[in-house]
């Protein structure tokens, strides 16, 4: 969803390059936003499990005792 973000077509393309291909790709960039949208994501559902607010073992293991009635 981040690589989009951005990007703008060069105004004279060089040959053998594709005409879409953006002049500044700006990968490092991407790469830290989308590091630091997952380590929220991953900090978030580590603080639910650390904090039992969601049960993931009870959740399974409800899952489980459905598959096997």
């Amino acid at each position: 969803m981040i690589l989009p973000w951005g990007n703008r077509a060069p105004e004279n393309s060089e040959t053998g390059m594709a005409g879409s291909a953006p002049a500044n790709p700006r990968i490092k960039e991407k790469f830290l936003i989308t590091g630091g949208i997952s380590l929220m994501i991953w900090g978030v559902v580590f603080a639910l499990v650390h904090f039992e607010v969601i049960d993931f073992y009870a959740v399974a293991r409800d899952m489980v005792k459905e598959d096997f009635e």
